[in-house]
């Protein structure tokens, strides 16, 4: 049985999307996301996935922009909130940069708080990328880190 996001048209853009920057071709994946979030404008993971190949090729604005709209659509994705972050710090944008780690560090302490007190699905909810991580991204981010 086919499942109502596998029959969605959105979902082989993204795949073809996803390919493309995993082959380094990141302008080409930039077009394709952006075609699929005309489909799809609601997707929080391709916004990610988008503002991740804006930033690899240096469109650091519209990169911050596309982090903010995948914090919005997925507000409890640390991921989406720590790369806005810095995006936005890159960019000069330091009290943007400073309310979105503000936002951050927020995540981080709601699940600590849920996960010391046993309540470990609630914690790994608030620590969404424990449950769905996208691996590219967060390569990307480990990247940044070292």
């Amino acid at each position: 049985m086919t499942s109502q996001r596998d029959a969605r048209p959105d979902k082989a853009i993204f795949g073809h999307a996803m390919k493309l920057a995993r082959a380094d071709e990141h302008a080409a994946a930039v077009e394709a996301y952006r075609a699929g979030l005309k489909v799809a404008p609601d997707d929080g993971p391709a916004w990610l996935s988008l503002a991740a190949s804006l930033a690899e090729i240096g469109e650091d604005a519209e990169a911050a922009d596309a982090f903010g709209r995948a914090c919005a659509l997925c507000p409890t994705w640390e991921l989406a909130s720590v790369c806005r972050f810095h995006r936005l710090k890159w960019l000069g944008r330091g009290q943007e940069a400073q309310a979105e780690a503000r936002r951050f560090i927020a995540l981080v302490e709601a699940g600590a708080a849920h996960f010391s007190h046993e309540d470990h699905l609630v914690a790994f909810a608030n620590w969404s990328v424990l449950l769905d991580p996208d691996k590219w991204a967060s390569e990307i981010i480990r990247q940044r880190r070292s």
